[in-house]
This record gives structure tokens, C-alpha cells and sequence, in this order.
């Protein structure tokens, strides 16, 4: 998460140049539950320190295309084939909605797989549907 400002970043990279490693940190910048609070400023604050340091981000953790720098990957949670929600604050979109709608390169998803007798073709499934998704977004553009 982004709360603790770019001393996160900055001492995350130092640790790992300590120990001779490269850094790629992902910056929560929404969340995909109702009534987060990781939104307006906050996400304002997570895409101005991200683009400050990609030498140490790697991109962001989000609900729609933030940052203009297409360098910088956009994982996006709250992935799910068959429902909207979860009865409870959890909103969920598809694996396309997700690539054409939001600009997600990488969808997470959770209960979706775990929520399933056989998890592994779950995860094949998602694959699928969500490599379709990418493959049509760039063959359109």
C-alpha cells in the first residue's frame, strides 16, 4: 500500500540492494471492495510516487488504467467469470471487462479458483478467457 509514502519504496530498494537484488514493487492504489477508502487522493499519491520511482515500481495494483505509462503493469483484482459480488462488499468484473474496459495486463483472481471443486482447471479457464481478452484487445488496436 501506498499509506506509508515513498520512504516504503525508498527502503524497500535499499534492503535489496543490501543483499546485491533488484526491486519491482506493486503500489495498491484501489481496491475492488465497496467503500474502500483507497481512492481520490490516496490513488492520486500512489501514481505520482510510482512514476517517480520505476526504478524501484513495477507498476500498480488497480481497478482501471492510472498512470499513461503503459511501462508500468496494471494488475487488477477483483476477477470473477461467473458472479458480480459476493453478497458482501466484494465487486467483481470478467477477465474481459477487466483487459478492455479497465486496461488491465494481469488479472487477480481469488475465490473465483478457490471457490471451485477443481481449482486447477479454474485456473485454466482464466487463462483462457483472459489470454482471449488480450490477444483481441491488441489485434483491435
Amino acid at each position: 500500500h501506498g499509506v506509508g509514502g515513498p520512504g516504503v519504496v525508498e527502503g524497500l530498494q535499499a534492503a535489496a540492494k543490501g543483499k546485491g537484488r533488484e526491486v519491482g514493487a506493486l503500489i495498491v492504489a484501489e481496491m475492488s471492495s465497496a467503500g474502500n477508502l483507497a481512492k481520490g487522493d490516496y490513488t492520486k499519491g500512489c501514481v505520482e510516487m510510482g512514476e517517480a520511482r520505476k526504478d524501484a515500481v513495477a507498476g500498480f495494483i488497480c481497478q482501471s488504467r492510472l498512470s499513461k505509462d503503459y511501462g508500468l503493469v496494471q494488475m487488477t483484482p477483483g476477477v470473477h467469470r461467473a458472479v458480480a459480488g459476493d453478497g458482501g462488499d466484494q465487486r467483481y468484473v470478467t477477465p474481459s471487462k477487466a483487459i478492455h474496459e479497465r486496461g488491465a495486463d494481469i488479472v487477480i483472481v481469488g475465490r473465483g479458483v478457490t471457490g471451485e471443486v477443481d481449482q486447477g482447471a479454474a485456473c485454466v479457464l482464466y487463462k483462457e478467457e483472459a489470454w482471449a481478452a488480450y490477444t483481441q484487445k491488441f489485434s483491435m488496436e
